[in-house]
């Protein structure tokens, strides 16, 4: 059963990376997800920018076991209603997938839709792994 995640007084998009997250992890034992943490903060003094991560880098990032060999490494975009990829997003997508590391995006436009979208991206992750041999 899906764990459920309080959407009241969350950002939508906080709330759609939680849920994704434990979705993955519940339907596919032994894969882990963990959320990037990038962007930039104003210290408590209030002067200047601090940066953290690496811009464009993907929202979540997590491996899937593989029996006898490394783990498969991927990516997931995470999007909310009308967002759409930043052109800095795009680029790491592209580098990640010359390196051989799959990425996808999945958008939610409404709390209603979080449970598909959490669904979707849990299947992708279940696909990837059977491709790779692991089921």
């Amino acid at each position: 059963r899906p764990v459920e995640i309080p959407v009241s007084g969350r950002q939508p998009h906080a709330v759609l990376m939680d849920r994704i997250r434990l979705e993955i992890q519940r339907v596919n034992p032994g894969v882990r997800v963990w959320p990037r943490v990038t962007g930039a903060f104003r210290p408590m003094t209030g002067k200047g920018v601090i940066r953290v991560g690496i811009e464009g880098a993907c929202d979540l990032h997590g491996y899937i076991p593989a029996k006898g060999r490394p783990a498969i490494p991927f990516e997931l975009e995470v999007k909310w209603a009308g967002d759409s990829l930043r052109p800095s997003q795009e680029v790491w997508s592209d580098l990640m997938w010359k390196l051989g590391v799959p990425v996808k995006t999945i958008t939610a436009k409404t709390e209603d839709a979080i449970p598909a979208a959490a669904a979707e991206a849990a299947e992708w992750v279940r696909a990837l792994g059977a491709t790779h041999g692991n089921q």
